[in-house]
This record gives C-alpha cells, structure tokens and sequence, in this order.
C-alpha cells in the first residue's frame, strides 16, 4: 500500500509540474522545457498504467461506512474521470508532439513515431483544435487533481471521515517511522525523476535535421503555414 500511496501522490507532484514548468523560464530554453514537458507526459501515463496494475492486484481500501452512497457514486465518477483525463490528455499530447518536426524524446531518448502513417491523425494534430483539446483536458486534470485533495481534505477536516489509505492508519501507533518509510518511497522515485530530468536539461535540444514527415503526410500542414 505504501508504493500506491506514493503513486498516487507522485501523479499529482507530476500533474502541477507538467502544467507549470513551460511558464517559468525564458524564451531561450523553450524548446528544451518543451521536450521536459512532453517527458513528464509520458512518465505520467505511465505511472498510471502501474497504478491501473496494482489496482487489479489489490484492491483499494474500502471507504468508511459513514460516506453515503451518493458520495460514494461521487468518488468512484471522479476516479474514472481522472484516469480517463491523464490517458487523454497524455495521447493526444503525444500525438501533437509526434507529428511535429522534432518528434518525441523522453528525456533526451528519441522515440520512434507512431502517428504520421495516419493521414487523418496528422490533418487533425494540424489544426488548432487538437492544442484545445489537449489544453481543456491537460487544465481539467489539474482541476480533478486538486479537487481529490480538497475532497479528501474536506471530509478530514469538516465530517471528520479519514479518505487517506488504510496503510496511514498505522501512523497513529507510530507517526514518525510511518513519515520516515513514506518519505523515503516517495523521495526514491522523485529522486529518478529529478536524475533523468537534469539529464534532459543537458542532453535535450533542437535536432538539427528535422523530420520529414510533411513530405509524406499530404494532409499535415503547419498551423504556420496556414496563418
């Protein structure tokens, strides 16, 4: 349980982070920022692949009997939700960056592409719709992030209903040893994170022969050359 609770946590450091970082640096690291963004996209889709796995594994905690039923309906709508938001958000993020000229890199690592053998996939991630809806589920999943903590938060706080997981229970009996594993299962798989993102800092930048996909994909056109 304590490696969930860490996943689940670690989706939401990623979440705040994969929407803030493009807006905290200048102009002359925006391409390399840019290619940390789609890095911490991909990470995330992953981490919930894992999370999705260890849910068929073992199941979730029960929620406290004093929850009623509509909350329940509730909560278990805006776990699907979020998932159903990061596996969106993160495809079609993916499929914008993969039919751009410089393609994909997780962290400096180029991936192979996927997408342009579709003529229709590269028409739609050519046009300003594909960014809008990446943008509405990219916001709405930090919306749905934050509001799992308010709700969690909410029923700590005013109806006095602990949501966290059964594993947080044995802080009581022992809160610091319990801080102390958290911290450092957490800390571990930030610490990966943070390595290969340095790494990236260093590694990521511009490649100086573009793809040639639009040559091959008749009906990809820039949203440039449209202006």
């Amino acid at each position: 349980m304590a490696i969930g609770f860490a996943l689940m946590w670690l989706t939401g450091v990623l979440v705040t982070n994969v929407e803030g970082v493009p807006y905290f640096v200048d102009e002359d690291r925006q391409g390399v920022i840019r290619d940390l963004h789609k890095s911490i996209g991909l990470t995330l889709l992953a981490l919930l692949i894992v999370r999705l796995g260890m849910r068929l594994l073992h199941a979730s905690p029960p929620l406290p009997a004093a929850i009623p039923q509509a909350e329940r309906r509730v909560a278990h709508a805006g776990h699907v939700a979020l998932y159903v938001t990061i596996v969106i958000a993160c495809v079609t993020g993916f499929a914008i960056a993969d039919l751009h000229e410089y393609g994909n890199a997780y962290f400096g690592i180029e991936l192979p592409q996927i997408f342009p053998t579709s003529e229709w996939v590269a028409g739609w991630a050519a046009t300003p719709w594909s960014y809008i809806l990446h943008a509405i589920f990219a916001y709405g999943l930090l919306a749905l992030v934050v509001g799992h903590v308010a709700a969690v938060w909410l029923h700590a706080r005013a109806h006095r209903v602990d949501l966290l997981p059964r594993v947080l229970s044995r802080a009581a009996k022992s809160p610091g040893r319990m801080l102390v594993r958290l911290s450092f299962v957490g800390g571990s798989v930030l610490a990966v994170v943070v390595i290969f993102a340095i790494r990236g800092f260093v590694t990521l930048g511009p490649q100086e022969e573009p793809r040639d996909y639009r040559t091959t994909t008749p009906f990809f056109k820039p949203i440039d050359a449209q202006q």
